[in-house]
């Protein structure tokens, strides 16, 4: 019983470690990409939410955990998302599906092409005027 114990408080205990290092990780990379000041009080919620989550999993009571764990992985999805947000970078299904909103410059095998229908009919892409797109094929 004792072993049984001392297995789940090291599991735990790996648990925590490594939640803690993704959690310092996001922290430094978003410092080296966009400077402390922009996202100050992002910083300090999800350590909040770490510090909450740590407690929870020393703590007894599964739904106590699950419950935590699914607000503090919420927390950091919204987080993600609105850091991709205040950076401007935008999801890059137009190269990997073909499917380009007019007004972006993308990189081809005839350079930087702005997408718009001239340049879409000039490459033979084909133009989709209901949508304002263009259909890339290679």
């Amino acid at each position: 019983m004792k072993f049984k114990l001392i297995i789940i408080l090291i599991l735990k205990v790996i648990f925590i470690i490594s939640l803690n290092q993704m959690v310092l990780s996001f922290y430094y990379l978003s410092i080296s990409e966009f400077g402390y000041k922009d996202l100050k009080l992002v910083y300090i919620v999800i350590f909040i939410a770490a510090l909450i989550l740590n407690w929870a999993i020393l703590t007894k009571g599964i739904l106590k955990k699950i419950i935590v764990s699914f607000i503090f992985f919420l927390i950091i999805l919204t987080t993600a998302l609105y850091i991709a947000e205040i950076s401007g970078i935008e999801s890059d299904y137009c190269i990997e599906d073909g499917d380009c909103k007019a007004g972006r410059t993308i990189n081809t095998k005839y350079g930087k092409v702005f997408i718009n229908k001239e340049n879409c009919l000039q490459y033979n892409w084909r133009w989709n005027e209901k949508r304002n797109e263009c259909k890339i094929i290679y």
